[in-house]
C-alpha cells in the first residue's frame, strides 16, 4: 500500500532532525517470540538471561539478536518496487509518489 508507504518516507525524512526515536522492524520469529532489527542497542541486548552485560557485550548480543531476523523478509523488503504500490485512488498513488520524490508537480 502506498500510504504504508509515504508514512514510512516521511518519518525517515532528514528535514526532521529532531525525531526523539529510532526505526525498528519485528516479526514474530515463533509461535510466542519476536525479533527484530533496531537502530541501535535495545534493553534486551543489555541483558542475557537476567544477568547485566557490560556495554562493550551490547554490541554482540544485538548481532546475535538480528541474525534470528528471517532473511527472506529483509531480502523482499530490499526487493520492493514503490512505483508499484497500490492505493484505493489512483490519484492519491500518484500524489504520493511524486511527493516521494519531491516532484514541484504532484499531479505530473
Amino acid at each position: 500500500r502506498v500510504w504504508c508507504t509515504y508514512e514510512i518516507f516521511v518519518s525517515l525524512q532528514d528535514e526532521v532532525a529532531e525525531r526523539k526515536y529510532m526505526y525498528d522492524v519485528y516479526t514474530m520469529y515463533t509461535d510466542i517470540d519476536a525479533v527484530g532489527i533496531t537502530d541501535g542497542i535495545v534493553e534486551a541486548d543489555k541483558r542475557r538471561e537476567e544477568k547485566k552485560l557490560y556495554s562493550h557485550q551490547w554490541v554482540g548480543r544485538k548481532t546475535e539478536r538480528e541474525m534470528q531476523f528471517p532473511q527472506e523478509f529483509s531480502k523482499c523488503a530490499l526487493a520492493t518496487e514503490v512505483q508499484k504500490a497500490q492505493a484505493s485512488v489512483e490519484s492519491d498513488r500518484i500524489h504520493i509518489l511524486n511527493a516521494i520524490v519531491s516532484s514541484a508537480d504532484l499531479n505530473a
